[in-house]
């Protein structure tokens, strides 16, 4: 999980597929939480609307990448600042986790999900 969103803007970067007229549908960029205080329940729900916000993306930089869509550069960037975001909040978290385990475990010391 610790780069996945910066190794999906490099293969996106790469690719020279095109397919024609492309939407820009990615809606808002998702919100990264305080690691500091984030529950392991908000880190993994950004972490699934991050992947989903870059799949979302990459369909669109797909789609433009023989267009010379004036968009793409924008989407790239805001792709490079969540992932930075979401990456510094992911090594904050696991750091985290490695002072404290139990963070992954629910009131009944089940553990809840690895992280």
């Amino acid at each position: 999980m610790r780069h996945i969103v910066t190794t999906a803007v490099i293969l996106l970067a790469t690719s020279s597929l095109s397919y024609g007229r492309c939407t820009l549908d990615v809606g808002a960029i998702p919100s990264v939480p305080d690691a500091q205080t984030a529950t392991l329940q908000e880190m993994l729900e950004a972490r699934n609307n991050v992947s989903h916000y870059v799949d979302t993306a990459s369909d669109f930089i797909i789609c433009a990448d023989g267009s010379k869509d004036r968009r793409t550069p924008l989407v790239l960037e805001k792709i490079r600042k969540l992932a930075k975001n979401f990456n510094h909040a992911n090594k904050v978290f696991s750091s985290r986790v490695a002072k404290d385990p139990s963070l992954l475990y629910d009131s009944n010391q089940k553990m809840v999900a690895q992280y």
